[in-house]
């Protein structure tokens, strides 16, 4: 009986990769001295090694220096955005309608997430420029994530109001007698 079309094929590739491993097995027995100079040459140019009279404990130090301080102003980092996270947790379920599911508004987000400037200052620029369109303002100011300058200035006013009570009520409590007392609060 005869061999089908498929077990023709394996065949063939099996002998073409014997044919390839007896090809490299020439070619390194032929070069294998510059083959390993060559590999050589590579490691001391990947991990260079200092001789043991040169080195010196500040030599030693270094690496696990660079370590210590990378390390450290990750810590720092994450504590200074722990810390200065002002972010007002923001529902986007409150925009309905907008998206036919949760996986489109996902999809919308990250791709818009993609296309932002990596830097920090720069995202900051970009989204600051979106927010500042009107139509884009209005609907946010609607939804309640941007203050409207009305908004704005009433709060403003509440600020002000808060300090002078606090004033006021400090200056109250450090009288020394109820006399003093009684005046400041008529």
């Amino acid at each position: 009986m005869g061999k089908t079309g498929a077990e023709r094929l394996r065949e063939s590739l099996e002998r073409k990769k014997q044919k390839k491993k007896e090809r490299n097995a020439r070619f390194y027995a032929k070069n294998k001295d510059k083959i390993l100079e060559e590999r050589k040459e590579q490691q001391r140019r990947k991990h260079p090694r200092i001789a043991v009279e040169e080195q010196n404990e500040s030599e030693v130090r270094k690496p696990n220096w660079r370590l210590y301080k990378a390390r450290q102003r990750a810590r720092q980092r994450a504590e200074k955005e722990k810390t200065s996270s002002t972010s007002v947790p923001v529902s986007p379920n409150a925009v309905r309608g907008a998206f036919p599911n949760r996986t489109a508004r996902r999809r919308a987000v990250d791709a818009t997430m993609d296309s932002l400037p990596r830097s920090p200052r720069r995202k900051v620029a970009v989204v600051a420029a979106l927010i500042d369109s009107p139509t884009t303002r209005q609907s946010l100011q609607r939804l309640g994530y941007v203050k409207s300058p009305e908004n704005e200035e009433a709060v403003q006013i509440a600020s002000s109001i808060l300090q002078d009570a606090t004033a006021a009520l400090q200056t109250t409590t450090r009288k020394r007698s109820n006399d003093a007392r009684a005046a400041t609060q008529e």
